[in-house]
């Protein structure tokens, strides 16, 4: 079966994030045209007044609906789908962690994960 052209960056991508871990902890965000590709690592967390050592997950991500605000032209509000990357949680909202070393492409709300 052929692949499709996500699932083949999606591999050049998660190859080369594997390959980048020597130089030590990170995290990276590629954004190819309708696509978005994310590696999540490890991460150094604050703890009080003292820093953490590398430990995953480095990434979080969650979909969520959203209002914008009302469109000027058409008087109307719109209501959007939209798909988070963070590196922390910015509220208790469904915020899922990434497998350390996970690499996804999103495309058309769709995670597509390294296999």
């Amino acid at each position: 079966m052929a692949r499709n052209v996500c699932e083949v960056l999606l591999d050049v991508f998660a190859n080369a994030c594997e390959s980048m871990r020597s130089f030590g902890n990170g995290d990276f965000l590629y954004d190819e045209a309708d696509v978005l590709f994310a590696h999540g690592h490890r991460r150094v967390y604050e703890d009080g007044r003292e820093y953490t050592e590398p430990k995953p997950p480095r990434l979080h991500a969650r979909k969520r609906w959203t209002r914008v605000a009302q469109d000027e032209i058409h008087r109307r509000s719109l209501n959007v789908k939209l798909r988070d990357q963070q590196t922390v949680p910015l509220d208790e909202q469904g915020w899922e962690p990434m497998s350390k070393g996970a690499s996804i492409a999103v495309k058309n709300d769709q995670i597509v994960k390294a296999g």
